[in-house]
């Protein structure tokens, strides 16, 4: 899969919306060059075994494969160490494109990384800024 995007200038967490064809993807991720990698290892893996089916990035490996596609377009939605305006900006953009025939999402809520013990943190979020994520949704209903 090619990609236009330079990952060095993105060494933080960032929200990205990666785009294929029509359709797109928002995703999140704390290393773009990890992500693209990921992305890259699933394509193969798709192509030769399969995929879990509830794995987050699935449908836009499926559509790649369905439409023939080999590139995709990354644009840079939000670049900040700031957990929360992260999860803020996905949380409302999903509210706003979940469910449409354009975006490839399979849940309607971001994504919150597991408790790592060690860190005390959820990999790149920091324990504040879930708990005012939380207060967040509870406020938007």
């Amino acid at each position: 899969m090619t990609n236009n995007i330079d990952y060095t200038k993105y060494p933080n967490p960032c929200l990205v919306k990666i785009t294929a064809g029509n359709r797109f993807l928002i995703v999140k991720t704390k290393n773009l060059a990890w992500l693209f990698t990921e992305l890259n290892k699933m394509q193969k893996k798709y192509v030769a075994q399969g995929v879990n089916k509830t794995n987050t990035y699935l449908p836009l490996i499926e559509h790649l494969y369905r439409r023939k596609l080999n590139e995709v377009s990354t644009e840079v939605l939000l670049h900040t160490e700031n957990g929360y305006d992260i999860l803020k900006m996905e949380l409302e953009l999903l509210r706003e494109h979940y469910g449409t025939e354009r975006c490839l999402n399979i849940n309607s809520e971001p994504y919150i990384p597991a408790w790592n013990p060690k860190e005390k943190s959820f990999n790149w979020l920091t324990q504040n800024q879930l708990l005012n994520y939380y207060k967040l949704v509870k406020k938007l209903g």
